[in-house]
């Protein structure tokens, strides 16, 4: 494959993330979230409180860049911070219950959404996109058990 290919897939594939990262935020009422901030809540979703530092080391980015957009998060009232009381050095991050029983009462919703997006294809077709994300699961894993669930 040349480097042509190579640049070809990465921006085919940063345009489809984008997509459904759109798709996926319009469907919910939950405001304008840049997707930095949606990679942060869905990642606040599957473990209940992280640090500053758990968060930037899961995303890849700075503490100072986690930082920022946890405040603008904090001000939407979408996560709060809380000092652990063993250690009150240490700041959790984790999201508002309201906001959680938001996203749970909307997260039928958008599957249905995402239902209807797909229906539209024949199995043929969404066996070439799985089989597709499947190759390209398998490129990134590199065989390693470093998978994400």
């Amino acid at each position: 494959m040349d480097t042509h290919d190579s640049v070809s897939i990465m921006f085919q594939l940063k345009k489809v993330m984008k997509l459904m990262h759109k798709r996926h935020v319009n469907n919910l009422d939950v405001g304008k979230l840049s997707h930095s901030q949606w990679l942060i809540v869905r990642n606040l979703m599957e473990k209940e409180k992280r640090t500053i530092g758990e968060l930037s080391n899961a995303l890849m980015v700075t503490n100072a860049t986690i930082s920022g957009h946890i405040n603008k998060l904090v001000k939407k009232s979408i996560v709060k911070r809380i000092r652990s009381e063993d250690d009150r050095r240490i700041v959790y991050v984790e999201i508002e219950k309201d906001f959680a029983e938001k996203l749970k009462g909307e997260h039928h919703e958008m599957r249905r959404s995402f239902d209807d997006l797909f229906s539209d294809l024949t199995k043929e077709q969404q066996k070439k996109i799985l089989e597709g994300l499947t190759i390209l699961e398998e490129v990134l894993v590199g065989g390693k058990d470093d998978e994400v669930n």
